[in-house]
């Protein structure tokens, strides 16, 4: 998933990104504001945070997997 802020800045390298409602699922962003998550139910609500900064993401996952059976997916962080 390629994250973004509203303003469409991009997410911070190194920021956790977390699954609501799903203990110890995290992952972190990298040089290119991707995260790569697994395990994802087909809806929900995710969690970004770097220093004292926070923002939210919904998702849902597309209806096809793309190449290599990923998800490709953009997402807003307000």
């Amino acid at each position: 998933m390629t994250l973004k802020r509203e303003d469409g800045s991009a997410i911070p390298f190194g920021t956790q990104v977390t699954v609501n409602g799903q203990d110890g699922s995290a992952a972190l962003v990298d040089t290119d504001s991707q995260v790569y998550l697994t395990g994802l139910a087909d809806k929900g609500e995710l969690t970004v945070k770097w220093g004292a900064q926070q923002c939210r993401v919904n998702y849902q996952l597309p209806a096809h997997k793309g190449i290599a059976g990923l998800y490709q997916m953009s997402g807003l962080c307000r």
